[in-house]
């Protein structure tokens, strides 16, 4: 779920109005039985200028075990 995300977002730094429009999301899904909830929070010019930091965390309940991680990408422009 996390990495289909941040591929599509990958993608988006090689167009400047897809770029320019990128954001962050909330999803949920249920796989196996198991419940996910992703949450990306979308920073912009940071580290430096003109790129953008995304930060997803991804949250779960596994027969009542609940767990988490989180993953933090940095996009620059490509066009």
């Amino acid at each position: 779920m996390v990495e289909e995300f941040l591929e599509n977002a990958t993608r988006m730094q090689y167009n400047a109005l897809d770029f320019r429009d990128m954001t962050g999301a909330n999803l949920q899904e249920t796989i196996d039985g198991v419940d996910y909830n992703m949450n990306c929070i979308l920073a912009n010019n940071t580290p430096m200028d003109r790129c953008k930091e995304m930060t997803c965390t991804l949250n779960w309940n596994n027969k009542g075990i609940q767990a988490s991680t989180q993953y933090v990408y940095v996009y620059s422009p490509k066009y």
